[in-house]
């Protein structure tokens, strides 16, 4: 949309993985696990060990934002700030490296209209300026 600035940053750690992560070809323990209701994924099936940036990407991230003085007018995230995801996953998030990437935007004024993010597959307000967003789609302007 031409006018507006965007800042986007794809990335989340999986948490649903109390169980674990299964190699692909242990297919009687991925059956056993999918009946017993397990927390777990299937390495390059559903989980990839480059989930998260690396510190490289965030690096660049801020250095994109520090040219436009941490002003844009969305933020297109799959994970969000600690106090969104807290809010979204009802306490049971805790924080992890790309939590306290976002919380470091912020403390650097980070200055945006709207954080559009869907880790936690829902469709909500969450604060003043943050939306998660699974199904839904939304007007942004």
């Amino acid at each position: 949309m031409q006018g507006y600035r965007f800042f986007a940053f794809g990335g989340a750690a999986s948490h649903d993985i109390s169980d674990g992560i299964l190699e692909q070809e242990e297919k009687r323990r991925i059956r056993l696990y999918y009946k017993l209701d397990k927390d777990f994924r299937i390495r390059n099936r559903n989980w990839w060990e480059a989930e998260m940036p690396s510190e490289e990407e965030m690096r660049h991230g801020m250095e994109i934002l520090e040219k436009y003085h941490y002003d844009v007018d969305f933020v297109l995230s799959h994970c969000c700030t600690l106090r969104a995801a807290s809010l979204c996953s009802e306490e049971k998030f805790t924080e992890d490296t790309l939590t306290r990437y976002f919380d470091q935007l912020l403390e650097n004024g980070l200055q945006f209209k709207a954080w559009l993010f869907g880790h936690y597959h829902g469709n909500k307000k969450v604060m003043e300026k943050y939306f998660l967003l699974y199904e839904q789609i939304i007007r942004l302007i």
